[in-house]
């Protein structure tokens, strides 16, 4: 590990046991940064970026440390074999530091952060993908702005840093021992950020995810597939696989018993997908979530997931309704595991006899625990390669089955925007004698009022709900 020496502004190089105590630096690349070579041109003092170092050093030198480390004149960037050891290490460096000088070039002096357009909330520094660990490794971090002057520690702007990064408080302390939330809260963390290249918004989670593997640069966006195949060598946490969530519809069942089929009309259903994510933004809807590693005792005993040729083998529940399946996924979206999650399934075309092939649906799906009554354990392999032309038997609709009820209400709850719903009653009126496929609006109104229910077609109908004095009509 080379660092800067604070007095001599010289590099040094240390290994393992013999590396002192170091400040370190994060912050955006700008214009004119200082490389390691122009270290060894006295011009450098001229170039832009080396008010950062200087920056650096001035707080280093205040803290009594001896040494500092800067990513832009630390690293031999010109070493592929240098900069792979370098970015498999950063995580540790942040977190081995003793102090982390956050840098917010474009946050000017004496102003509110906590203002709702505040510059410190639109800093660049909280959309880079890089700066994600940054943020989390260091045991210490305070903020500077752009003529170096103190903003606050990490701790003081804890709850200010979460409303920006939806990153729970606890991550930001500087305790050891804090829990880490499941994969799929963790990627989500990456959803909004961006990198300059495609495969550094895989490499920019190596240290949040305590992985290592070699960086390939040409790969483009198949670093982030190699990732989660890394994950899933070391981890059981099936949430990897919990990408799609749609947060503006959920289901709510009062009282937990009713039975029927729902719906969500949705075309992009009609064809089926690999079965990981090809961007952490996938992962957008687990913003703002605390679940942590689940209580696999509550679940059915499976085999741990392995990548095969193939694809993903699995062992899961699956629940099988007119052809099609839904894999049970051993992951809530809440700490106190309030509901399951099931992926929707598409049987692949020549798929072998012992272990079924299924590549999976684009929306994942919440449904109350019930749904494990009628769940049957099963081996299978989810592709990983989009199958981008469905057979017949894949369906342009989900269904999911909910449990058989003795009260009266579904309600489904928008919380975005409106969207169509199909709805089938087992009970109910219907030319043949056949459950109507009766689409219908909800209310985005959270009172969730049974009279904003509006018909928009299918006037033949009429629906009355099992066990219950109302009846709607179209």
């Amino acid at each position: 590990m080379r660092l800067l020496n604070v007095k001599t502004r010289k590099l040094e190089e240390f290994f393992d046991e013999s590396i002192p105590d170091y400040a370190i630096l994060s912050h955006t690349w700008g214009v004119e940064e200082v490389t390691l070579q122009d270290l060894e041109n006295p011009d450098h003092v001229l170039k832009k970026g080396y008010t950062k170092i200087e920056g650096t050093c001035t707080l280093a030198a205040k803290e009594n440390i001896e040494y500092i480390w800067i990513d832009t004149c630390c690293i031999d960037k010109t070493s592929s074999a240098e900069l792979s050891e370098a970015i498999n290490s950063m995580y540790r460096w942040y977190k081995s530091s003793q102090i982390c000088y956050t840098y917010l070039s474009d946050v000017p002096t004496k102003e509110d952060p906590s203002e709702s357009n505040s510059a410190f909330r639109r800093s660049r520094w909280f959309t880079r993908g890089w700066t994600l660990q940054e943020l989390i490794a260091p045991r210490n971090l305070s903020f500077y702005d752009q003529k170096w002057k103190p903003i606050g520690t990490r701790l003081e702007l804890a709850a200010l840093v979460k409303d920006i990064t939806a990153i729970p408080a606890h991550m930001l302390s500087a305790d050891a021992s804090r829990p880490w939330p499941n994969t799929a809260v963790r990627m989500s963390w990456a959803a909004n950020r961006t990198t300059s290249r495609a495969e550094d918004i895989a490499y920019c989670l190596l240290g949040i995810f305590d992985i290592q593997m070699p960086l390939l640069y040409g790969e483009g966006n198949r670093a982030f597939r190699r990732l989660q195949l890394e994950l899933l060598k070391q981890s059981e946490d099936e949430s990897l696989l919990a990408w799609g969530l749609d947060s503006s519809v959920q289901l709510i069942i009062k009282p937990p018993d009713w039975r029927g089929l729902l719906s969500v009309a949705n075309s992009r259903q009609s064809r089926g997908l690999g079965v990981l994510a090809h961007h952490p933004g996938a992962f957008r809807s687990w913003q703002g979530l605390e679940a942590s590693g689940e209580d696999t005792s509550k679940w059915p005993p499976r085999s741990k997931m392995q990548a095969t040729n193939s694809g993903l083998e699995i062992t899961v529940p699956l629940i099988k309704l007119r052809g099609r399946c839904y894999a049970v996924l051993n992951c809530c979206r809440s700490a106190h595991l309030a509901d399951l999650l099931l992926v929707p399934l598409f049987l692949q075309a020549g798929s072998g006899k012992s272990k079924i092939t299924y590549s999976r649906g684009q929306n994942i799906i919440c449904a109350s625990w019930a749904v494990l009554d009628q769940a049957e354990m099963q081996t299978i392999i989810l592709s990983t390669v989009a199958d981008v032309a469905p057979g017949s038997e894949h369906l342009h609709d989900e269904f999911l089955p909910l449990q058989t009820l003795q009260d009266d209400v579904l309600i489904v709850r928008l919380h975005d925007v409106a969207a169509e719903i199909t709805m089938a009653v087992d009970h109910c009126i219907a030319r043949d004698d056949r459950p109507p496929i009766i689409p219908f609006f909800v209310s985005t109104d959270h009172s969730l009022d049974k009279r904003k229910v509006q018909w928009i077609n299918d006037h033949d109908h009429i629906v009355r709900l099992k066990a219950t004095s109302t009846s709607l009509a179209s």
